[in-house]
């Protein structure tokens, strides 16, 4: 009876650890529109990010991203204001 009871129990440690170890992931697209001096060198950009969520227990998740942002250049005369931009995400909720 003894080794029942400890066999149900690690099963249910189990069952709850890998169901609370859940991983997704996420792809999304990006449109940035510059504002104030940096308009008049830089058009619309463009990009892409992603996306990363842990769950830590039942209630605690992680997530985090990436993100890559590209800038054309808004004067195509002088072809001085191409740019790029990174950005990391962190965050968690409950």
């Amino acid at each position: 009876m003894k080794y029942l009871a400890l066999a149900f129990a690690l099963v249910a440690l189990l069952s709850f650890t890998a169901s609370s170890q859940i991983v997704s992931f996420g792809l999304g697209a990006n449109v940035t529109f510059p504002s104030a001096d940096l308009k008049d060198n830089l058009a619309t950009g463009y990009g892409l990010t992603g996306l990363a969520h842990f769950g830590l227990i039942p209630l605690v998740d992680l997530t985090g991203g990436a993100e890559y942002i590209k800038f054309t250049d808004n004067n195509s005369a002088t072809g001085t204001g191409a740019g790029s931009a990174f950005g990391l995400l962190v965050g968690g909720r409950m």
